[in-house]
C-alpha cells in the first residue's frame, strides 16, 4: 500500500515477505547490480550529449589498490565511466557484498569500465573484523577477477575518537584522500 500511495518515488521498492534477513539478500544484490548498469548508462548517455557538463567526464582516480597500475594510479581516460559504491558495515551489508562480488563475475552487459569501491565507516577495535566494510573489499580482488577495473577508497580510522584525535585524523593523507572523493559516490549500501 505504502509503495502504491507513494508514486514514482517507490517504484522501484521491492518488497521481500520473509522474517529472515537472508532470504533478502538476493534482491537487495540485485538492486545494487541495476543500480550500478542505470548509472553506468546515464554517465554514458551524459557523455555523448553536447554541451555536457564537467561532472559527466570521468578524471583519472588516483586511488591506492588499483591492479592495473604499479604506482597506484590509474590510467583511466576521460571516456571511461566508473561508478562508486560506497558500503556501510554489518553482517547484513556484507552478506550483500559478498554476494554482489559473486554476481559481477558473471558476464554481461552494461557494467561501467571501473568501479570504485568506497568504505563509509570503520569499526571499533573490540568489533569482529567479518563487519568491518574494509574486509568487505577482499571480496572484490579474489580469483576469478571481476570483469571491470576497481580502486578502492578505505576509510581506516578508529572507530571512536576523541576532539584532539579527530582533528588530527582530519589532517592525515588518508582520510584527506578518502573525504576528498565523497562527492564522486553515487551509490551508499
Amino acid at each position: 500500500k505504502l509503495k502504491d500511495g507513494c508514486g514514482k518515488f517507490l517504484k522501484d521498492v521491492q518488497v521481500v515477505n520473509t522474517a529472515m534477513f537472508d532470504h533478502v539478500v538476493p534482491s537487495a544484490v540485485k538492486m545494487l547490480l541495476d543500480l550500478v548498469i542505470q548509472r553506468a548508462e546515464k554517465k554514458r548517455r551524459d557523455l555523448k550529449r553536447p554541451g555536457r557538463k564537467e561532472s559527466a567526464k570521468v578524471k583519472p582516480e588516483p586511488q591506492r589498490g588499483d591492479e592495473d597500475s604499479e604506482d597506484g594510479k590509474t590510467s583511466s581516460s576521460e571516456t571511461e565511466i566508473a561508478v562508486h559504491i560506497a558500503f556501510t558495515g554489518g553482517n547484513s551489508i556484507r552478506k550483500v557484498a559478498m554476494q554482489f562480488a559473486e554476481l559481477l563475475r558473471e558476464p554481461r552487459e552494461g557494467l561501467p569500465d571501473r568501479i570504485v569501491f568506497h568504505t563509509l565507516v570503520s569499526t571499533p577495535e573490540s568489533e569482529e573484523l567479518k563487519n568491518d566494510p574494509n574486509a568487505f573489499l577482499i571480496y572484490f580482488v579474489t580469483d576469478p577477477p571481476l570483469p571491470v577495473k576497481t580502486n578502492f577508497v578505505r576509510l581506516r580510522a578508529p572507530g571512536f575518537v576523541d576532539n584532539k584525535k579527530y582533528q588530527e585524523l582530519l589532517e592525515s593523507d588518508e582520510i584527506r584522500h578518502a573525504l576528498a572523493q565523497v562527492n564522486d559516490v553515487d551509490i551508499i549500501v
